[in-house]
């Protein structure tokens, strides 16, 4: 009987043979050796979560979920704790509750996830609620992973006769292309330690690189006529070396690649991904500097733990979606008044 290989990590990074395989994943049966009858991905973000799966059996059709809702789409990546470190909620409804008991309902974690960018020094990390109490950065990120699949798995199993487990499935997580190994390494024992894989060097578990996901999202999209109209422009060809700048909440990636087959599709990559932590959720906290400045740090002390808070962002959210830098206007028309309206609400009730 061989001996397992054991785990590398470039396994998970690997251009060359990953997107073939991450592909197959969705578009033919998964292979014979890992016996998943299900592959489900997750996006999880530094700001937003969603996943989606497909049976092996039939994997053209592709169920998209927000964790905790019924549509496709993302919830907010914010897990909620009780004071003793206990799982409350995750995601829009974690936000919810907490600023529901005005942020003394428990600890609150949010943008968590950009912390692994830093863990390379050999201690061992925390995420820091808003509230400023602390936790295991890696409690933080399988109890948010553990709420996923769980979700996922009710999802799954709906109207099955034989049950899916878990060990069932082939999952895939995005990460970013500036990940160093430690990160990649945390994510692995985070998923082990959510029930999601037998063993930390399982190949059940693989790690995507977010803009090679985008990638293979886009041709994927022009291939079936789903996509918005822009992807109709692209042509690549055999040979063709190009781009990816995948901009989300915690990173901005950037990677190059090289066309090697078109049909299906296959990559080589030109040079290592590049990037860096400039996703918009520093956008954010360049607004949240100019809100405390506006209201003084008094206010500022009264109105962040309040529901209001919550309204604020969520107008933000909606104000940066809208933004085109095309339009001669710097701010689509009545996003300043939508989105200081909860602002001025708060403080006309509170004085």
């Amino acid at each position: 009987m061989s001996q397992k290989r054991p785990y590398d990590h470039r396994d998970d990074v690997s251009v060359e043979e990953s997107p073939l395989k991450r592909r197959a994943l969705f578009k033919q049966d998964a292979p014979k050796d890992t016996e998943a009858r299900v592959v489900c991905a997750m996006d999880f973000g530094t700001a937003f979560t969603g996943y989606a799966f497909a049976f092996t059996n039939d994997p053209d059709d592709i169920d998209v979920f927000t964790p905790g809702g019924q549509d496709a789409g993302k919830t907010n990546t914010s897990l909620l704790l009780d004071p003793g470190g206990n799982f409350l909620a995750f995601g829009s409804e974690a936000r919810k509750d907490y600023y529901m008991h005005e942020g003394t309902g428990g600890m609150l974690f949010e943008k968590f996830k950009m912390r692994l960018h830093d863990t390379h020094n050999g201690a061992e990390p925390y995420a820091q609620a808003l509230n400023g109490q602390r936790q295991p950065l890696l409690k933080v990120i399988t109890l948010s992973l553990k709420y996923v699949k769980e979700e996922a798995m009710v999802k799954i199993n709906r109207g099955q006769v034989d049950p899916v487990s878990a060990l069932e499935i082939k999952w895939m997580v995005t990460v970013p292309a500036i990940w160093r190994d430690a990160a990649k390494g945390m994510m692995r024992k985070a998923a082990f330690d959510a029930g999601m894989i037998s063993d930390q060097n399982s190949d059940k578990l693989g790690l995507c690189l977010e803009p090679e996901a985008a990638c293979m999202a886009c041709e994927d999209q022009k291939k079936s006529g789903k996509g918005p109209q822009s992807l109709n422009s692209l042509h690549l060809k055999l040979e063709d070396t190009f781009m990816v700048l995948d901009c989300g909440g915690g990173t901005v990636d950037i990677t190059v690649h090289r066309v090697e087959g078109i049909d299906p599709l296959r990559l080589s990559e030109v040079c290592q991904p590049s990037g860096g932590p400039w996703g918009s959720t520093f956008v954010d906290e360049g607004f949240e500097q100019f809100l405390q400045k506006l209201v003084g740090p008094e206010s500022w002390e009264r109105f962040k733990p309040s529901s209001a808070w919550v309204d604020v962002m969520e107008a933000w959210e909606k104000t940066k979606h809208q933004f085109d830098p095309s339009e001669k206007s710097d701010v689509p028309a009545n996003s300043e008044r939508i989105t200081m309206a909860p602002l001025a609400l708060f403080f006309g009730s509170t004085h």
